[in-house]
């Protein structure tokens, strides 16, 4: 070969494909089978525990007449998808759901004066609480909170608060 003619470049590609085969660059069928991932449950999960929310209630007015209403609020649970808001009383009645959220808060406003009416009147002072969700996997609940008519004024305007 004389300097000014071109190299052969044959040798190239079948060099480079048996260096990639040697240094494992082209996986095998078996190969790729082993290294696809596959999203596994967490170890709370695995367990089918979610952590139990931890709530907290703020009275808050809204509109012009004053009428206040309970927002309750919590940090997201790791892994939970949705939050069931359960009320009750102290007498130790069972609680009943008023709603499900997938969000982190939840207010308790005079359209459930009814139920909390009822509640104060017949059993004791209306309590809130919160259960995590993930599927049918459920949280323990909640801490409670005590649910308050503002007064007679606020039982007739649909007022409440926290206590």
């Amino acid at each position: 070969m004389s300097p000014t003619s071109p190299r052969p470049r044959a040798a190239a590609p079948v060099l480079a494909a048996v260096l990639a085969l040697v240094l494992g660059g082209i996986p095998s069928s078996a190969d790729a089978a082993w290294r696809a991932s596959v999203p596994t449950p967490t170890a709370a999960l695995s367990a089918g525990r979610l952590t139990a929310p931890a709530i907290g209630c703020e009275t808050r007015a809204d509109g012009l007449l004053g009428v206040s209403y309970a927002y309750v609020s919590w940090p997201a649970v790791d892994h939970a998808t949705s939050y069931d808001v359960l009320v009750g009383s102290t007498s130790g009645a069972a609680r009943e759901r008023i709603g499900t959220t997938t969000g982190t808060a939840f207010e308790v406003r005079g359209g459930l004066l009814t139920l909390l009416l009822g509640t104060l009147l017949s059993t004791g002072t209306p309590i809130v609480s919160v259960v995590a969700r993930t599927g049918e996997w459920r949280s323990p609940e909640s801490d409670t909170r005590t649910i308050g008519l503002t007064g007679v004024v606020g039982t007739v305007v649909g007022s409440v608060r926290c206590v």
